[in-house]
């Protein structure tokens, strides 16, 4: 009889402890979920860019640096985000001849973005609208410019260094047609295309 006793208030202490091992805070035990990380791209962002420029303008092979400006929203489902960004760049992309000179000033767009995260980076695809403006000079002094409209498209990854904070590298590729200039020898045609290297910050509001 004895025997039984102890075995049962051996029983009922076990038991007992672990009931209140259940009761008690977990802080090194999983609680069986992991919060998603596309919450942290959602909303409303803008920041700037720095970026290096080289392609084609006429017959020439232009390059020259950019800086700008870009703003945009991101829509979040599970590890895909949806967003809408437009952006313009101040730039010295340039082609140049021994007669005339190609000089771009600026460059924009407007542009979807899908992406896929991982973490805090961010993997994505974009393409769009692209706008800019072409100028054109030679020796005999003529200067005229023109507006140029074409697409974009390129990718890039983002990733969160702060809680608000987030850098970006990209490559975009603009092809903006075709512009015709008047020279002193005739018309000039100058079909631009343009490779676009930029880095950048942005801060979520």
């Amino acid at each position: 009889m004895s025997r039984c006793r102890i075995v049962f208030a051996a029983a009922a202490t076990l038991l007992s402890g672990a009931a209140v091992a259940q009761d008690l805070p977990s802080y090194g035990r999983s609680q069986g979920y992991a919060a998603s990380p596309t919450p942290q791209f959602q909303g409303l962002y803008a920041g700037g860019s720095l970026g290096l420029g080289f392609g084609e303008a006429g017959p020439n092979n232009s390059q020259g640096f950019l800086a700008g400006a870009q703003v945009g929203f991101n829509f979040t489902a599970d590890r895909l985000v949806l967003g809408v960004e437009a952006d313009v760049m101040l730039t010295g992309i340039n082609a140049k001849s021994y007669t005339y000179t190609f000089t771009q000033k600026w460059l924009g767009s407007g542009r979807l973005r899908l992406g896929y995260v991982m973490n805090s980076l961010m993997i994505y695809g974009t393409g769009g609208i692209a706008g800019s403006t072409m100028s054109f000079s030679n020796f005999g002094g003529l200067s005229e410019s023109n507006s140029l409209a074409g697409w974009v498209a390129g990718a890039g990854a983002e990733m969160f260094v702060t809680q608000n904070i987030s850098v970006r590298g990209e490559y975009l590729y603009y092809s903006l047609g075709q512009a015709k200039f008047v020279s002193l020898s005739g018309p000039v045609f100058a079909t631009t295309a343009t490779n676009l290297i930029r880095v950048g910050a942005n801060y979520k509001f």
